[in-house]
């Protein structure tokens, strides 16, 4: 995998959301969304599939949405980790 560098600021003139991390993976770009509840706002998920189909466009990959909650980052409930 390969870091991906994304301006928030291009992003923005498209009506795209933010993107927490982002990677080349093979031949695929991933855009993860880091979330404390592990869920998505509809409006939120939306920008993001903005998002993900401008760099679709800009790169010619195939883009994934991953969203990343607290089971995946290790975190118990009560905020520590495991």
């Amino acid at each position: 995998m390969m870091p991906l560098l994304i301006s928030p600021l291009v992003l923005r003139e498209k009506g795209a959301g933010q993107v927490d991390l982002s990677v080349f993976s093979k031949n695929e770009i991933i855009l993860y969304e880091i979330k404390s509840s592990g869920f998505l706002a509809k409006g939120q998920y939306e920008r993001l599939r903005k998002a993900a189909f401008f760099l679709s466009a800009v790169f010619s990959r195939s883009t994934l949405i991953r969203v990343v909650g607290p089971k995946e980052l290790g975190i118990a409930k009560s905020g520590k980790l495991h």
